[in-house]
């Protein structure tokens, strides 16, 4: 793309602090951004000659009255003493030494003196404006964002702002944002429709936030991504590294909670932030392989950026990204023209009906691929795959891929083993069609050595075929756990059955456990490919699933165990106190006609946040009425526990 210089009235003007003309704005604002990259860092108040170009980006100004030929002799001179300025020793006399420039690798500097941003890829349709009140543009490579600009996607493309600190906003197709603010302390983004991945550079000093209609999503130290449905009301956030603060609000009803890595919440505006909010984990094997996700990790990974829940999954992400049909939409002009003219292949001999499946190894990760004849695979394959011959699904270890997909990375695989892979036609729950089958010999790992000093303790309880844990854990667990467990004993990583956890996380569930089943589970620090320390093993005996109707409960015993007395002013409750992990709200559920009271599909009285309340009086009660009440709490996986049934009539 092809910039103009700016003319010598427009630079004098911008230094004796008059306002800009307005075609000048990028142009200004790319030599301000320049100079400010090129100058050693200064500690404030000394503002050099690119800040005050930058601070100088204001509305239109005049055209100039005074002949250019009138003004050089003074530009030479403003010039010549910027020249020296920038010549000149930029240490403060009474500050220390400056650290070496590899001091802070990850996050952002606190030295940016302002904070801009680029856009730096378009592909397909993007558009752009300056301002709400300016018409659209199309957008082109090259474009400073400043507070107030928009972009919109309106079908089939992609693009990426990047801004002065590193950080990332990247808009799939369908999607509109507006950069309300884009400075060195704030950066607000509102996300009127579509999905947009945020990859955020750390910076004590600057706040990341994504507004929505919804609520809000603030960055803490984070890669997520963000996906609004402006017609249905929804809103998604999916936390891929470190944590996100999300805060809701409809009609007076707010909530506010942090989401972990590994975690996604899906809100429906439609209703109240506590009923319409829930909760759950991230499969990356899912993720990896959405064309929008694979081509962000893939990113990530180019960038050398964290991934978190996705760095077991990247080569996945890859061959899914380099797979990607959708990019046949998204090609260029000159790219579509070549395609047009291309001589057709000649035909390959007609493969043998059914799927072919091969495979090689890489460490401890296979790399598939294979080809489909005459299977009908609309709703997509299962790659299946144990220690034993023949795997099946339902059965064995499995990973859902698209219709469209042919190729997988199963990653993590136990070392020292023998695997056996298949590939089949998913319908309705199983497998009707089969491919050949892939032997792969894991080679053994080699031991690692344990560093640090992590204790790790793990305590837990059961109801039906869930199991609810909690642990504490010192030292450096930023690598996150793994929550593991078997029929057997001893379970570890690989191996045994496996839920990734982040780092900053300390209770979880395990839900569908075998009916009326010891299991034995523990949790172990994650490296990355394996584990290397475990926490104690916690034997839980399971009984039978609980059947729920719509919005059920788990039943509890041995806590929420309830008594209801008549009292002067009402009617007295009194509980013993519920243990259960990531601990939300009581509930007190009372009904007049249901004996089997429950919430949410029950009413209640009043909720209580305060996990150590064991006491509350109804005053509400109507005196000859016989009423059902009972105890319910739900924990931060969405399972809602609920205690014995009381039934007693007011006086």
């Amino acid at each position: 793309m092809t910039h103009r210089e700016p003319t010598p009235d427009e630079l004098l003007s911008a230094l004796e602090g008059k306002a800009l003309p307005g075609d000048a704005h990028d142009a200004y604002l790319r030599l301000g951004r320049a100079l400010e990259r090129a100058a050693p860092p200064v500690e404030e108040p000394d503002v050099f000659f690119a800040g005050r170009l930058k601070a100088r980006l204001a509305t239109p100004m005049p055209q100039p009255r005074v002949p250019i030929a009138a003004l050089l002799l003074p530009l030479v001179g403003v010039i010549a003493i910027a020249a020296v300025v920038f010549a000149l020793p930029r240490q403060n006399p009474a500050a220390p030494a400056a650290a070496p420039e590899s001091a802070t690798a990850t996050d952002a500097s606190s030295k940016i003196a302002g904070l801009g941003g680029e856009l730096t890829l378009v592909v397909g349709d993007v558009r752009w404006r300056a301002t709400a009140t300016d018409a659209w543009q199309a957008a082109s490579e090259g474009a400073q964002i400043a507070p107030g600009a928009e972009l919109d996607v309106p079908g089939n493309g992609r693009a990426i702002v990047t801004l002065d600190d590193g950080s990332a906003v990247r808009l799939n197709g369908k999607t509109t944002l507006a950069f309300s603010a884009v400075t060195r302390e704030a950066v607000e983004i509102r996300e009127s429709r579509g999905t947009a991945y945020y990859r955020v550079v750390k910076d004590p000093n600057r706040t990341f936030t994504v507004v929505t209609e919804e609520g809000t999503v603030t960055a803490l130290g984070t890669a997520f991504a963000v996906a609004r449905d402006a017609e249905k009301k929804t809103l998604d956030v999916n936390c891929i590294e470190s944590k996100v603060k999300i805060a809701l609000a409809k009609d007076g009803t707010k909530l506010e909670k942090e989401l972990g890595q590994g975690k996604t919440l899906s809100y429906d505006g439609k209703k109240s932030p506590d009923a319409g909010t829930k909760e759950s984990a991230i499969d990356p094997q899912k993720i990896a392989v959405v064309p929008f996700f694979a081509w962000n990790i893939t990113q990530d990974a180019k960038e050398g950026a964290p991934l978190g829940i996705a760095a077991e999954v990247k080569e996945l992400a890859e061959a899914a990204d380099n797979g990607d049909t959708e990019k046949v939409a998204l090609l260029t002009e000159e790219e579509q023209a070549l395609a047009a003219v291309a001589p057709e292949p000649k035909p390959a001999p007609a493969p043998v009906t059914g799927i072919t499946l091969s495979g090689t190894l890489s460490g401890t990760t296979a790399k598939l691929s294979w080809k489909v004849n005459g299977v009908d695979v609309s709703e997509g394959f299962k790659v299946v795959y144990a220690k034993q011959s023949g795997p099946t699904y339902p059965g064995s270890s499995a990973s859902f891929q698209g219709s469209e997909v042919r190729s997988a990375a199963i990653g993590n695989l136990p070392a020292g083993n023998t695997v056996y892979f298949r590939v089949c036609a998913y319908h309705g729950g199983g497998c009707s069609t089969y491919s050949n089958e892939v032997k792969l010999v894991v080679p053994a790992a080699e031991p690692k050595p344990v560093s640090g000093d992590v204790p790790l303790s793990l305590s837990g309880i059961v109801s039906g075929t869930t199991a609810s844990v909690k642990w504490t854990a010192t030292g450096d667990v930023s690598g996150g756990f793994k929550l593991v467990w078997n029929k057997t004993g001893s379970p570890v990583y690989p191996g045994d059955n496996a839920t990734y956890i982040d780092g900053g996380t300390r209770a979880s569930s395990i839900k569908g456990l075998p009916e009326n089943t010891a299991v034995f589970i523990r949790i172990c620090r994650y490296t990355g490919s394996g584990c290397d320390v475990y926490s104690n093993q916690v034997t839980l005996q399971t009984g039978t699933a609980p059947v729920k109707a719509t919005g059920g409960y788990s039943p509890i015993s041995g806590q929420q165990q309830l008594s209801v007395q008549q009292a002067p002013n009402g009617m007295q409750l009194n509980w013993t106190p519920s243990t259960i992990p990531n601990f939300i709200y009581y509930k007190v559920v009372r009904s007049e006609t249901n004996g089997d009271p429950y919430y949410p599909n029950d009413g209640y009285v009043t909720a209580i946040s305060n996990q150590s309340t064991t006491g509350y009086t109804d005053t509400s009660a109507i005196s000859g009425t016989t009423y059902y009440y009972r105890i319910c709490a739900k924990d931060g996986d969405g399972i809602v526990w609920c205690g014995n049934v009381v039934t007693i009539t007011a006086e």
